[in-house]
């Protein structure tokens, strides 16, 4: 990992969460279910501060570039039963810029709950590029809250992919608190067999000349359920989302047959499914990184148990 820029700060921090509460605890504590996330909001985040067993900390300081892709890896054990309350932190300063890709999965069978909170506190000038993919496994019930603070003339750019097996929730806003301030906000998602998975995703555009956009896909394969919902504040600062669902048969023999009758060129699913979520993913990531997720959503396909 490379930095450049000047700061009264030393260097880059990323570290365990609790090893940032005993080595950093004015900023941790400064930070940490404050700016973003509130312990008091309801109950779930008041049950995500009561348990917490793991997370990270990432801390950009002021002017700090940091050139190459910050990759984070979160991996419920799922060979003991225990449930997992994770949380990631991520404080950019001003004018600070970095790449992130935060990746969750599980390891084991055990049908253990995961509860995932994510808070990004983007100051004045910042840029952050955020990518995370969620692979966790059957038999688990996931909750994911992701929320992002967007200052003065900060951007913040995210693409979540969902790909776990699991029942899941996800609840995600971005609250455009600054002037100028900006966000793009992507998400692709992949459901299957009884699977259900319900995806609320928010902007509050409430700084001057705040602007954000919401761009969404899903594929439902087989009985599946899948849901997704766009709340925007009702003014000219966020512009309207793009919310969209493609429904697949377990088999694939809808499609074909449809491709058929239109003299379309036959494709796979795995080929559906790509070219479906590639205008979303195919913009924000880079080559390699796009390969990876597009290798990741074909081993979800190719692992489909049809009942």
């Amino acid at each position: 990992m490379k930095t450049s820029g000047r700061t009264g700060r030393s260097s880059v921090i990323l570290t365990d969460l609790f090893a940032a509460f005993r080595e950093h605890p004015l900023l941790a504590e400064k930070f940490f279910m404050s700016k973003a996330v509130l312990p008091d909001e309801n109950s779930l985040t008041a049950y995500h501060a009561a348990f917490l067993n793991n997370g990270i900390f990432l801390y950009i300081p002021e002017n700090v570039k940091v050139d190459q892709p910050i990759e984070l890896h979160l991996i419920q054990d799922n060979t003991s039963n225990q449930a997992m309350v994770a949380h990631i932190l991520i404080v950019a300063e001003k004018n600070a810029k970095a790449s992130i890709i935060t990746n969750l999965s599980s390891v084991g069978d055990q049908a253990n709950p995961a509860d995932c909170v994510t808070e990004i506190i983007a100051k004045r000038g910042s840029a952050i590029n955020m990518t995370a993919v969620n692979r966790l496994g059957n038999n688990q019930l996931t909750y994911l809250k992701e929320r992002a603070t967007v200052g003065a003339q900060a951007t913040i750019n995210q693409l979540t992919t969902l790909l776990n097996r699991g029942n899941t929730v996800m609840a995600a806003d971005y609250q455009l608190t600054g002037h100028n301030a900006r966000s793009q906000a992507k998400t692709v998602a992949l459901t299957s067999g009884q699977q259900q998975m319900v995806i609320q995703n928010q902007i509050h555009g409430l700084g001057k000349q705040a602007n954000g956009t919401l761009q969404q896909r899903g594929v439902q394969l087989g009985e599946s359920h899948l849901t997704i919902k766009a709340l925007n504040d009702t003014n000219d600062k966020v512009q309207a989302a793009d919310s969209q669902i493609l429904a697949l048969d377990a088999t694939n023999t809808d499609c074909l047959d449809q491709q058929r009758r239109s003299n379309q060129p036959v494709k796979t699913r795995q080929q559906l499914v790509q070219d479906y979520f590639k205008p979303i993913i195919g913009n924000q990531t880079t080559k390699s990184f796009y390969a990876r997720l597009i290798q990741s959503i074909n081993d979800r396909l190719d692992k489909l148990v049809i009942k």
